[in-house]
């Protein structure tokens, strides 16, 4: 049997055309429904972040920056394409907030701390979200209490800017890595909530 260039093209052609299904165009989340990941500090100096800034009411005060935008969780159904759920867990011991897209468990242990689920955050964008839509990674420092400070000196702190980043690790911070991928932060507009 003899076989032409042409029957052996067309043959490999129409079995790699059905083999693959065309790709679906990757989708973001409407930006407009973005929340700010507003950053606020206690007087002890444990970083508190959340899209509502009625929660800075338990003592603490707001920094002049908002730390990113995420996008909230919807009423029901399914989370939007592309995106991660960003859960918020408290350890009452180390007076520590601790975020993740990692587990939605009831609870987790870090650094030897107990941390209880408070909720999700919000959602965030997967890692594609940094070519697609313009999301920036959101670092995760942690500082441990020194040698005899009590465990309420321990700290999570999260950023998106490399500058921050850098400063903190001079303060003892330790970088642990990528907590979420985020929009990155609109500036606050004097008057509006503070």
């Amino acid at each position: 049997m003899k076989l032409s260039l042409f029957t052996l093209s067309s043959v490999f052609t129409a079995v790699s055309s059905a083999a693959v299904a065309p790709r679906a165009p990757w989708t973001c989340p409407d930006r407009t429904t973005a929340v700010d990941l507003a950053h606020a500090v206690n007087a002890a100096g444990n970083n508190f972040y959340t899209t509502n800034t009625a929660e800075f009411a338990g003592g603490y005060t707001q920094a002049d920056t908002n730390t990113a935008q995420i996008y909230p969780v919807p009423a029901s159904g399914p989370n939007p394409v592309n995106t991660v759920t960003f859960y918020r867990y408290f350890s009452t011991t180390a007076d520590d907030h601790y975020y993740t897209t990692q587990t939605g468990a009831a609870t987790i242990t870090r650094h030897g701390n107990s941390y209880t689920l408070d909720g999700p955050q919000g959602l965030t964008l997967t890692k594609s979200g940094i070519v697609f839509c313009g999301a920036v990674p959101l670092y995760e420092l942690f500082k441990a209490p020194k040698t005899g400070e009590p465990a309420t000196a321990a700290d999570h702190l999260y950023t998106t800017s490399i500058g921050e980043l850098t400063s903190a690790s001079i303060k003892g911070y330790k970088y642990e890595g990528i907590a979420a991928y985020v929009l990155p932060p609109q500036p606050i507009v004097v008057g509006a909530g503070r």
